[in-house]
């Protein structure tokens, strides 16, 4: 993995940093929250506090704003789930955030650069002794049927597309069978992360339909579709 070294940002043990537009300070007294705030190009909007952050230290923290104006905040806390490991969090506007992520043990480690591409994904890196955490990005995978229901014999067209498109991206298509999922076809996205795939009813029954989207190593995690049942009669 190549990394620009312009994205790349220390972050100190306490008080504030910054990247891109997004703002991330450390309050002093309450909660002891982290807290994010975001420049709108004229002022910056109000704080959003950042989930799991309460409490006050130990901690040790960076904020990233990826190239698509995604901010990531990376957490390193006593009172973490699990003592001094390293936690992700993001968001687009602060006011809501996905789950958090743990990147691994950072007990070591009290300062962190940041570099993330557009997917989101790069590297962060400890200190004392360097040490690296890789962040993926998830892939969303849509997936349906044009007919649920299909007669013996016939067939129909499964669809679906990969989020963030990739074209010529690899995507499978995997039949379930007493709880194992098998591959049957192999397709790729095309420019806009668009796939198809037909399939034939060729046995009587209810068959269980899956959409998987290869990783990209070191860039993009696999990409799991929700399953979709046709039923052949």
């Amino acid at each position: 993995m190549t990394l620009d070294p312009s994205l790349f940002t220390l972050s100190p043990l306490s008080g504030d940093d910054m990247s891109g537009d997004a703002l991330l300070t450390e309050a002093n007294s309450g909660s002891e929250a982290l807290k994010l705030r975001l420049f709108n190009g004229t002022t910056f909007g109000p704080a959003h506090v950042v989930p799991g952050t309460s409490g006050g230290g130990p901690e040790w923290f960076a904020v990233d704003q990826d190239p698509s104006g995604k901010t990531f905040v990376f957490s390193e806390r006593a009172f973490s789930p699990v003592s001094y490991d390293l936690y992700e969090v993001s968001t687009w506007t602060g006011a809501t955030w996905t789950g958090a992520v743990n990147l691994g043990n950072a007990i070591m480690d009290n300062t962190f650069g940041v570099g993330l591409d557009s997917n989101g994904s790069g590297l962060v890196i400890g200190t004392a002794p360097a040490w690296g955490f890789p962040v993926l990005a998830p892939q969303g995978v849509s997936f349906g049927l044009k007919a649920s229901t299909i007669a013996k014999g016939h067939a129909t067209t499964a669809y679906g597309k990969g989020s963030p498109a990739a074209k010529g991206r690899t995507v499978t298509l995997q039949v379930e069978r007493s709880g194992l999922w098998y591959t049957i076809a192999t397709t790729h996205e095309n420019g806009s992360g668009a796939f198809a795939f037909t399939i034939k009813g060729s046995a009587a029954g209810s068959h269980v339909y899956r959409a998987v989207a290869s990783d990209l190593a070191g860039y993009v995690m696999y990409g799991y579709s929700a399953p979709r049942t046709l039923k052949v009669g």
